[in-house]
């Protein structure tokens, strides 16, 4: 049974996501896991406290068996289950009681686990710790850590609880993190570009880049022996990146976002795709995960990357690292469920299919994982690259050519396949007529699992090998579409569509195929289990934000003449002219011998304050009325609408241009909602009556003016 250490609680907790943490203790003393509780409608904080995807930080490390670890800021215990899982002792410390109570009832089985309620510089730790983690800690050591450098301090006070040899991990933001180029707001403050302001102005919370936390262990006395890339950033990874694989074709896939206030400025996996190819991928990474140790170690395994399908199914969860060892080089397929033991041993012997010309990849199994030698050799991916680099779309066919012989044309024509089990894994939709299948068919035999090895094929990643009949051509068009969307260029030398038809796959298969996709992803596999989260971004036109800000700098202004068919855009002459500290002069030249009856002078196309000067045609003086306007004061008019205007009046005829003249300010939204809000006001004398919402009134106001 784990303990709850409340000695040192002073009886307040100094930080909150609110009431929503009584929700969150809740489900936890229920038992009720994310699984089960989570719908699309359920807040950030749920998401964020209670997603196993969280694991996924610490969830492959190499811990020491016999290790201790001090977990600082454990929350609601996010990470601490998987952190009990893989260590013989933890103590986490927490500083609202709240969420240390929510992180026992979470891990109250743990015989292995001490939860302490405080304040870390008040208690007394004196024990050694073979690892510390700050997973998203170091970044608030400013908030609770007293003195002129208390980044600096907080870490001196993390390195005197390490055991020689031990290791303080910090998992944490880079504040020159590309997805805050792309308009995600910094992730404390919900502020846009704070990190990349450098924090202008704020003193409760702050992270850094690379180098700047290299600089920030080395006056502590330690050494950052060790970058980490969590890919999309430390909180929700999928992968984890390491400076031998960071920049490589590898880095920078699309993911799910979950802030409500993201902005979307630009494609932020194409930008960390842009950053791998020239080199500097790891500067911008959107998080760290640090090893800081005080002397310069040498690890047993030095990991370059890992990839965790944990977002899945209980049974389907399963984790992939690649290591290097001794000079040599590994990868390593592990279950992230006890449930998905089963299927990792199920991948590592399967052998139905395998023929003269190809065979599947084996692993030695240990302990529930599978561990195999790493291939160097060409994947047929790789022999794509090089030939669309050459433009060489024949050879593209002939290699496709190739692979279908090889795996898929030993084959029968069947009508009947659609089975239970088929339908169990692939859902109900059906192709018409008879299709070409085969039992035992690895359905994921994509290019990149398919290697080349002395002339036969070895093909690894054997996750998905079913014992009933399956239809060839739906393997060859999930073939067919990992390629062409892997390598956009693809489809300028060779055609996707005359592909499809070459090898049997109709456009009324192709949709089906979609369906049974949908079905064995969503469905059968349980994956993207977080997608349900995921928030739209805003997306705002930047040409818009630069029209609205540069109408402070130039006016635009409209001249309608009616010649007898009234206002209208034929007859009208537009004009841009710069403001200066407000002033304006404004030249509008008429068609020659044009015989003018009215005139009409739009001062641009939002509510604005308009003071007219002078006004005069072809030198003659004329008059200008306001129309639309919410009042004036010493001959400046306030307009409330979209459509400022004035009558131009006076000795008009035969008018060849129209001189305008005087002072003009836009309304800032601010001063707009002020203006809106004194135009609406009850006088004094009138009883206030119920009206419509602000918002609402002011939209009625700039759409008619009235």
């Amino acid at each position: 049974m784990a303990k709850l250490n409340e000695m040192y609680y002073q009886g307040e907790d100094h930080y909150s996501d609110g009431d929503v943490e009584e929700d969150i203790l809740a489900l936890v003393k229920q038992g009720i896991t994310m699984d089960e509780a989570g719908g699309e409608d359920a807040p950030y904080p749920i998401l964020y406290h209670l997603s196993k995807v969280r694991e996924n930080i610490f969830l492959w490390y190499p811990f020491r068996e016999d290790a201790r670890i001090l977990e600082v800021g454990a929350g609601c215990g996010a990470i601490t289950g998987v952190l009990c899982e893989k260590a013989k002792e933890v103590v986490a410390v927490e500083l609202s009681h709240r969420r240390a109570s929510i992180n026992y009832e979470r891990n109250r089985m743990r015989e292995n686990l001490e939860i302490i309620v405080g304040n870390l510089n008040d208690i007394p730790v004196h024990a050694e710790f073979d690892y510390i983690i700050l997973n998203g800690v170091f970044e608030y050591a400013g908030s609770f850590t007293p003195g002129e450098q208390p980044y600096e301090d907080f870490l001196k006070g993390m390195a005197r609880r390490l055991r020689p040899g031990g290791t303080i991990l910090i998992a944490i933001e880079n504040r020159l993190g590309a997805k805050y180029f792309a308009g995600a707001p910094e992730d404390h403050t919900d502020r846009y570009f704070l990190g990349l302001d450098q924090y202008h102005g704020v003193k409760t919370v702050k992270t850094f880049t690379k180098e700047e936390l290299k600089e920030l262990c080395v006056s502590a006395g330690l050494i950052c022996s060790r970058f980490y890339y969590p890919y999309p950033d430390y909180k929700f990874p999928y992968e984890i990146f390491t400076d031998e694989t960071v920049n490589t074709p590898l880095y920078g896939r699309p993911m799910f976002q979950f802030h409500e206030g993201r902005m979307s400025l630009f494609y932020e996996a194409g930008l960390c795709q842009t950053l791998a190819k020239e080199g500097v991928a790891g500067t911008f990474a959107n998080s760290f995960l640090v090893e800081a140790t005080k002397e310069r170690s040498q690890s047993v395994q030095e990991i370059q990357y890992v990839k965790m399908n944990t977002d899945r199914n209980p049974g389907f969860r399963i984790y992939t690292k690649i290591w290097e060892e001794q000079g040599k080089r590994y990868v390593g397929k592990y279950p992230a469920d006890e449930k998905a033991e089963k299927h990792l041993l199920h991948m590592n012997r399967v052998k139905a299919g395998e023929h003269a010309s190809w065979k599947y990849v084996t692993g030695e199994e240990k302990g529930g994982a599978v561990i195999y030698d790493y291939l160097e050799e060409a994947t047929l991916d790789d022999m794509v690259s090089v030939l669309l680099s050459k433009r060489e779309g024949r050879r593209v066919e002939e290699l496709v050519d190739d692979f279908y012989r090889v795996f898929l044309s030993n084959s029968q024509e069947r009508e009947d396949y659609h089975g239970e089990e088929f339908e169990k894994v692939f859902g109900p939709g059906r192709c018409s007529g008879t299709k070409k299948c085969c039992k035992n068919l690895d359905i994921d035999l994509i290019f990149d699992n398919i290697f080349c090895l002395n002339g036969t094929y070895e093909v690894i990643d054997t996750e998905w090998v079913f014992p009933f009949e399956i239809p060839v051509e739906y393997v060859m068009w999930r073939v067919l579409n990992e390629l062409f969307y892997k390598h956009p260029g693809l489809s300028q030398i060779v055609s996707h569509q005359g592909l499809e038809e070459k090898y049997g796959i109709t456009p009324e298969d192709a949709a089906v195929f979609k369906e049974w996709e949908i079905h064995f992803a969503y469905q059968y596999v349980g994956s993207y289990g977080l997608q349900k989260y995921e928030k739209e971004p805003m997306r705002p036109e930047m040409e818009k934000i630069a029209l609205y800000y540069g109408r402070e700098r130039y006016l635009s202004g409209k001249l309608y003449y009616n010649t007898g068919n009234g206002y209208n855009e034929d007859e009208s002459v537009t004009v841009k002219v710069p403001l200066q500290e407000g002033h304006f002069s404004m030249k509008m030249a008429l068609p020659q011998g044009a015989e003018v009856m009215n005139l009409r002078w739009d001062p641009g196309d939002y509510p604005c304050r308009c003071k007219v000067e002078t006004v005069t045609g072809s030198g003659r003086k004329l008059v200008c009325i306001p129309q639309n306007h919410a009042g004036s004061q010493e001959g400046e008019e306030l307009f409330l609408t979209s459509d400022p205007n004035y009558e131009i009046t006076g000795s008009l005829g035969r008018v060849s241009e129209i001189i305008v003249e005087g002072t003009f300010h836009y309304l800032r939204w601010e001063e707009l909602m002020q203006e809106l809000e004194s135009w609406w006001a009850p006088k004094p004398e009138e009883p206030e009556a119920p009206k419509p919402s602000l918002a609402q009134r002011a939209w009625g106001k700039l759409r008619t003016g009235k």
